[in-house]
């Protein structure tokens, strides 16, 4: 699913955002997004909207290799501060070589966009 998507609320349920950890974790059967909140439009404003942040990242030395199954195609996995420096040193703009380096730089959110900007 590229793009954004309006998640309808729901009664007793929780959109969950996951991040790029889960992502390696889950061996990519759990994909994290580019999350951003912005104001609801038009009459959605008038409703309350509640929201409950959860921060946590692997300790620096914890492989980020799938609990079940095989590694993909990149490898050997990466320690969590590996990938932290990855993902850190694609946000220079000077490492910004076109739409794959960029793309890249989004972490495990990208891979579905750079599948769909290899069509074009």
């Amino acid at each position: 699913m590229a793009g954004w998507n309006y998640v309808k609320p729901q009664k007793n349920m929780a959109v969950v955002n996951l991040g790029d950890a889960v992502a390696k974790l889950s061996n990519d059967k759990l994909v994290s997004g580019l999350h951003r909140v912005v104001a609801p439009p038009g009459d959605q404003a008038r409703y309350s909207r509640y929201s409950c942040g959860y921060f946590a990242r692997p300790n620096g030395h914890v492989l980020l290799r799938p609990l079940v199954g095989e590694v993909k195609e990149d490898g050997s996995p990466l320690t969590a501060d590996e990938w932290i420096a990855r993902r850190t040193a694609f946000k220079r703009t000077a490492n910004f070589w076109g739409k794959e380096t960029y793309l890249a730089s989004r972490g495990t959110s990208a891979q579905m966009a750079m599948s769909r900007l290899s069509s074009y």
